[in-house]
């Protein structure tokens, strides 16, 4: 893989390091339904197939594509799926770590006419995370990392958080994904601690939250992770970013420097500029984007917090 060489600005601000995509590699099979069925219901799907999907595989391959440096750390298991997956990472010439203790896992996917995903997961090897697979992982190559809710809800996600904690140089990116509310007070804690750059979508942030709109939302998880907060929007990309996070570059002050914790290089509070958090620009590739789709606002401005034992019940979780 060709790989450009970062300067001395990037490599001095922790850019042109690798990514590090933890998680899963799954096998998806997207069903095409008219409806979604009724409890004792049986319904026929339209029509079928199966892909291989997985929050880290989808951003390695991603990566891969963009031809910047990365490291998909998502265990294969021994199995019908487990097979699947490794045929498919074959094609693409990409790698991962093989263990023979379960299947990799599988996702039903319902998908209704309007493009509503319902999904149901068979867990597998990849919610049984071990710490010491990790040591195989030289954590210096990575300046950001990527971790999601699903494999850190699962009993392996201990083993994901303590990496992390271990090595606080790799800034990470935290998707909860559907599985926001049943990752847990004790372990969300311990990723806020960790003051990552967190992505979800609007039925997430308002579940997870309780909040009656996006912008408390959005501030509530801010306050706690104290970075960034990614939204996608429902169906569409769209950044509400509501805190200085690290990955932005200061534009308010002009000195050109790496901004961290809502303060720039030159020690100044700047809560106003605007930047860009994607994992591929960290990595070296890419350049900004400019300014659409990043709203105003105050983040202590109207706060509401988050819950601590729970969250609103809002859409379908499967």
């Amino acid at each position: 893989m060709m790989v450009r060489k970062p300067n001395e600005k990037e490599m001095t601000m922790g850019e042109g390091k690798a990514v590090l995509a933890v998680g899963a590699i799954m096998v998806d099979m997207l069903c095409q339904v008219a409806r979604l069925p009724r409890s004792g219901e049986g319904i026929v799907v339209e029509e079928s197939r199966a892909v291989v999907g997985g929050c880290a595989f989808n951003a390695a391959n991603v990566l891969r594509q963009l031809g910047a440096p990365y490291e998909l750390f998502a265990p294969v298991g021994c199995g019908i799926f487990a097979g699947f997956v490794e045929r498919e990472l074959r094609e693409r010439g990409l790698e991962a770590p093989r263990f023979d203790d379960r299947d990799s896992g599988g996702c039903m996917c319902f998908v209704e006419p309007g493009g509503e995903r319902t999904m149901v997961t068979l867990p597998g090897i990849e919610r049984h995370f071990v710490r010491a697979w990790f040591d195989r992982v030289e954590a210096a190559r990575f300046g950001c990392g990527f971790a999601s809710g699903y494999e850190v809800e699962g009993p392996g996600g201990d083993a994901i958080i303590s990496f992390f904690e271990d090595h606080p140089s790799i800034e990470l990116y935290y998707a909860p994904g559907p599985r926001v509310c049943g990752v847990g007070a004790q372990k969300t804690a311990r990723i806020n601690a960790l003051h990552p750059v967190w992505h979800l979508n609007d039925q997430e942030a308002l579940a997870y939250t309780g909040s009656a709109t996006l912008e408390e939302a959005g501030a509530a998880i801010a306050e706690k992770c104290g970075n960034a907060v990614d939204h996608g929007g429902q169906g569409r990309r769209a950044s509400v970013r509501r805190w200085a996070a690290c990955g932005y570059f200061c534009r308010a002050c002009g000195c050109g420097g790496h901004r961290r914790r809502g303060r720039c290089a030159s020690g100044r509070a700047d809560r106003g500029a605007r930047g860009w958090t994607l994992m591929g620009r960290r990595a070296g590739v890419g350049e900004p984007r400019g300014r659409s789709g990043v709203r105003r606002g105050r983040v202590d401005a109207d706060r509401r917090g988050v819950r601590e034992d729970g969250c609103a019940a809002v859409g379908r979780v499967v």
